[in-house]
């Protein structure tokens, strides 16, 4: 009984560490794994919608006046940078050119989010920026597959 409360101790204690917190500028801090599920559709596992939606992320609580680890213009040209990637891998925005690609990328592969993870991000700029992403590329998909 003894090894049984104290594996059900530990494990509630690995998982409390494993939790998303927040740091003292309010900027949500998660474990690489919890980003890649934050991301990421249920059961994908694509790396490079972490990379998208933490950039943009990083955006919105810049442009919420929060201090970050490189400034605005700098996240905007690694945006660019992602886009002209895929662009140059034949993905083509025919609405945007090819400096918003990342952002078709991200609405046809990664995850919408819900309010409930809107308000743990804590940035109206993120919110804000994401569904306007999702409202200029809207899919259509056949969950019967």
């Amino acid at each position: 009984m003894k090894k049984i409360v104290l594996l059900v101790v530990l494990m509630l204690s690995t998982l409390s560490m494993a939790m998303a917190s927040k740091d003292s500028r309010g900027v949500l801090l998660m474990s690489e794994e919890e980003w890649m599920n934050f991301y990421n559709q249920p059961g994908n596992d694509i790396p490079l919608c972490a990379i998208i939606g933490s950039l943009k992320m990083e955006e919105g609580y810049i442009k919420d006046g929060k201090k970050m680890g490189e400034t605005l213009a700098e996240n905007k040209k690694r945006q660019r940078d992602i886009s002209l990637a895929l662009a140059g891998q034949g993905l083509k925005d025919v609405n945007q050119g090819n400096t918003k690609v990342h952002e078709l990328y991200y609405a046809a592969v990664c995850k919408r989010f819900t309010d409930k993870e809107y308000n743990m991000v804590g940035s109206l700029s993120f919110k804000n920026e994401m569904e306007r992403i999702f409202s200029e590329h809207q899919f259509e998909y056949d969950v019967t597959e």
